[in-house]
């Protein structure tokens, strides 16, 4: 998906992302959605839980190489 403003969209995996040598940055606008350690344990722990071939819906994320 490509739209006039250069913005792209694609499907990745989480492990692609993460390992790439990227810093990622959370915008101001974006910091009142912010997590704490409860949800971001809680979503560790979906992660560690997977099995195999399993798969994780996280909904939109928003990934901005800077």
């Amino acid at each position: 998906m490509s739209g006039s403003l250069g913005i792209s969209a694609n499907e990745d995996t989480v492990e692609s992302v993460l390992s790439r040598n990227y810093r990622y940055t959370v915008p101001d606008y974006q910091r009142q959605y912010s997590w704490g350690e409860e949800q971001w344990r809680a979503l560790w722990e979906d992660l560690q839980a997977l099995g195999d071939g399993d798969t994780h819906f996280l909904g939109r994320s928003s990934v901005a190489h800077c």
